[in-house]
């Protein structure tokens, strides 16, 4: 993993914004797989030298996850409907609103995008 200290500029993503992961990125749990528009919500952020973020996938991207892989996550005790991604990996969703929604929670719950 990158090294994710001495962070030197502000999060380019805040809390609540809509992302989506660009295409070519790969999932850090599974090389061979590509997330390629994977599309969700920003709900944590960490400072390091690269920012990363915790990303809540939406329905339609967990909608179209094909069940092997949701079985084998399952079986490995990783979470599905969310993952950190470095920032450089992500894009600002543009079927989405852009920045934070800031009416974006319910029973302070991200809604997702």
């Amino acid at each position: 993993m990158r090294n994710v200290r001495d962070y030197t500029h502000p999060p380019r993503f805040s809390v609540g914004t809509c992302v989506r992961v660009k295409r070519g990125v790969m999932d850090p749990d599974f090389p061979d797989s590509r997330l390629d528009n994977w599309k969700g919500t920003v709900s944590q952020f960490q400072q390091g030298e690269l920012a990363s973020y915790l990303v809540r996938w939406n329905p339609d991207t967990l909608g179209k996850l094909h069940p092997a892989f949701a079985a084998y996550c399952e079986q490995e005790d990783i979470a599905l409907d969310r993952m950190w991604l470095f920032e450089e990996d992500l894009e600002p969703d543009s079927k989405a609103p852009h920045g934070p929604i800031r009416q974006a929670t319910i029973g302070g719950a991200l809604v997702p995008c």
